[in-house]
């Protein structure tokens, strides 16, 4: 049950991604988005980091890396070309606490971009948002790149520190994002 999936979504025949990710620019840069989730760095070779970093940067191309128990710190891309291009700092995160009972909130930021919020008025996103089941898995970071910009925080019930749950930046031509949620739905 620990072994990498790949999950081939709208792939344009059985052939697409048969042999797994991408291992040249000609077969990557066909895509727009590449998510990461709960994976180690140790998944991709160090050519295809580099493949991923061009990607981004040359052809424009988004990444999310979303926060399973297997990315972020916990997944060793730290000294990665990856981890790098990551809104966030991995090194080092300080004290990190036993955190529970997360609650999430849309920062200024957050609120401005139509592809953060899933209804149509704030009053609507507002009442969605408070009836949410609470989360208990954050990554903890030791902060946000220059120039990053936090979409989304999570507070713990009856206090008033925020934390990053949704970081993004652009990255050469392209965008780099990172949902330190754990258990995001």
């Amino acid at each position: 049950y620990d072994k990498p999936v790949l999950i081939r979504l709208n792939t344009r025949d059985s052939e697409e991604l048969k042999t797994g990710f991408p291992a040249t620019a000609e077969e990557l840069f066909a895509y727009n988005a590449v998510i990461i989730d709960d994976l180690e760095a140790g998944f991709f070779t160090t050519t295809q980091h580099a493949l991923l970093q061009e990607f981004v940067s040359r052809r424009g191309g988004g990444l999310l890396m979303l926060g399973g128990q297997e990315s972020f710190r916990q997944g060793k891309y730290m000294r990665t070309a990856v981890g790098g291009m990551l809104p966030v700092y991995l090194d080092r995160p300080g004290e990190t606490l036993a955190l529970d009972k997360l609650r999430l909130d849309l920062t200024r930021d957050g609120w401005l971009q139509p592809w953060i919020r899933l209804r149509d008025n704030e009053a609507a996103e507002k009442k969605r948002m408070g009836e949410m089941t609470a989360f208990s898995s954050l990554n903890q970071v030791r902060g946000n790149k220059p120039g990053a910009s936090v979409m989304a925080t999570v507070k713990v019930k009856n206090q008033d520190v925020p934390y990053p749950a949704l970081v993004t930046h652009k990255f050469g031509r392209g965008r780099v994002a990172a949902m330190l949620l754990g258990d995001v739905w």
